[in-house]
């Protein structure tokens, strides 16, 4: 035969829950809705669209301006 039956199809891991990546090794930090009505997790952003995850513990270090474990919150920020 000239190809082999699952030469168009793509190997991966089914991960468990609160886990991702293709040998499912990185952990999934928590997201919920984006504090200022944007896009967060319902568009499959982490950290509610407001922070990075790091994927090695599964915790999110939030941008400026915002905090919690999700990034759920937002700070009053005054420049003087």
């Amino acid at each position: 035969y000239e190809t082999p039956w699952d030469a168009d199809k793509n190997i991966g891991c089914v991960c468990d829950v609160g886990f991702r990546g293709p040998d499912c090794s990185q952990v999934e930090c928590p997201s919920g809705s984006d504090v200022l009505k944007g896009f967060g997790n319902e568009a499959g952003r982490d950290c509610s669209g407001r922070g990075t995850c790091d994927y090695t513990q599964g915790t999110c270090e939030c941008f400026k301006g915002y905090f919690g474990t999700k990034c759920q919150y937002q700070s009053i920020i005054t420049e003087l």
